[in-house]
């Protein structure tokens, strides 16, 4: 048997060298079929695999907003918190209340605010973890911005109208944690849903 296979061998190795030029105008054809196909698998379980699964990682990408503003009551919200297909929800307040001023390293500068809650996959997905009610979570441009870093107290401002003259309120929170540029671009800053509930009764 052994003897067979090496006679089949070499009269395959000798058949080749013989028609060697047929044979290498078969391996460019084969080549020329199966280049373009495999470059296509690799393109699609390569990168754009990888590009799909990073867009469905990215938490932004999964966000549901409503359009308009209205009122829900606790039970309809947790109701729609149970729903299984709901990975995670947090109310938030009227627009009117999600601007506030932060102050740090004799910086100053006025952001959007947003609630976060435990579990929020936007934080915990962009190297943050939710923040408590005397804490904050920065995008990476206002942390930036502000020169502040996880750790140092930030100096938050709120401002009302109130008959005919401006009142301020201030407290100090802790930076919890700055965000991955990938989570916004924005100047954002991340509370505690509580502490914006309370900026929205000032």
């Amino acid at each position: 048997r052994p003897k067979t296979l090496c006679l089949v061998a070499g009269l395959a190795w000798a058949d080749l060298k013989h028609e060697w030029i047929l044979s290498l105008c078969l391996f460019l054809a084969v080549a020329a079929v199966a280049g373009p196909l495999l470059l296509l698998f690799g393109l699609k379980n390569g990168t754009v695999e990888t590009l799909r699964t990073r867009l469905l990682q990215d938490p932004r990408n999964r966000e549901i907003r409503p359009m308009v503003s209205r009122s829900f009551t606790p039970k309809w919200l947790e109701t729609l918190e149970a729903d299984p297909k709901v990975a995670f929800l947090v109310p938030t307040t009227r627009s009117i209340s999600a601007s506030v001023e932060l102050e740090a390293n004799a910086e100053k500068l006025t952001l959007e605010a947003q609630p976060s809650a435990a579990g929020d996959p936007l934080l915990s997905e962009n190297n943050a973890i939710p923040p408590l009610e005397n804490q904050c979570v920065l995008s990476a441009e206002a942390a930036r911005n502000l020169a502040a870093n996880v750790g140092e107290e930030v100096k938050l401002t709120v401002k009302r109208l109130k008959g005919s003259r401006f009142e301020l309120g201030h407290t100090r929170l802790k930076v919890s944690g700055v965000l991955d540029p990938r989570a916004t671009s924005r100047d954002m800053v991340y509370f505690h849903l509580k502490l914006l509930e309370n900026i929205e009764r000032f």
